[in-house]
């Protein structure tokens, strides 16, 4: 059975933990200028159309690199996604196009093992579904340093006090400072790195009670266009 995830979404960079279909946080970037709602300034917000072409692009050479083939050029844009759609989506689409797809409980998906003659089309309908419903550019930009400040309480004030209260070993925050200067290095500091399971249920049970991360609209705003 294979197992795939949002693309782009930055949970996975963050936790080095699961899907992707990429991975998000590009950089700390303390990019002051952009804001949690993905503009570069008030009232200029990014090209995201201009976004999405790269990442197509993307998705088309790494699809090449795998099957030997460029991939199907019969796809058409339908909608950005929101991350927490992914799952849902991803899955239904895959599954009109033949195969059994089902969403897993952190929105990445999971395909059904199909015989290798069949592998070639099982690929292009995932890459149909990608190129279609493309999770939303703006969970692909670089971090403010706003966000990063979101995590980190987030991290001190709820996780951490969450795992301990499930029996998880108990750990000592860095300092602030510490931590910006670690993030997204091979030094930074995730809270998980001390959760170690013994099964699918206990990984899917501790996350549901303890969320490795703050709600989207904390560190996102609203979903914008």
């Amino acid at each position: 059975m294979r197992m795939d995830s949002p693309a782009r979404w930055w949970l996975v960079a963050l936790t080095g933990l699961l899907f992707a279909v990429g991975g998000c946080a590009d950089s700390t970037g303390a990019n002051t200028e952009e804001n949690g709602n993905g503009s570069n300034g008030p009232g200029n917000p990014p090209d995201w159309e201009q976004l999405y072409r790269e990442e197509v692009e993307s998705l088309a050479a790494a699809f090449e690199r795998e099957n030997g083939q460029p991939p199907p050029s019969d796809v058409e844009f339908v909608r950005f996604i929101e991350h927490w759609e992914y799952g849902e989506v991803h899955s239904q689409c895959v599954r009109e196009q033949g195969f059994d797809a089902q969403p897993t409980f952190d929105n990445g998906v999971t395909y059904e093992d199909v015989p290798p003659e069949q592998g070639l089309a099982l690929h292009e309908a995932i890459y149909r579904c990608q190129v279609a419903y493309p999770v939303h550019p703006r969970y692909s930009l670089p971090w403010t340093e706003e966000m990063i400040r979101t995590l980190y309480d987030y991290y001190v004030d709820e996780l951490v006090p969450c795992l301990i209260a499930e029996g998880y070993p108990s750990q000592e925050a860095p300092s602030w400072d510490s931590f910006l200067a670690g993030y997204n290095t091979e030094h930074q500091w995730v809270p998980y790195d001390v959760v170690s399971v013994d099964s699918e249920e206990e990984w899917q049970r501790i996350n549901e009670v303890c969320p490795q991360s703050p709600p989207t609209e904390e560190l996102f705003g609203t979903s914008s266009s």
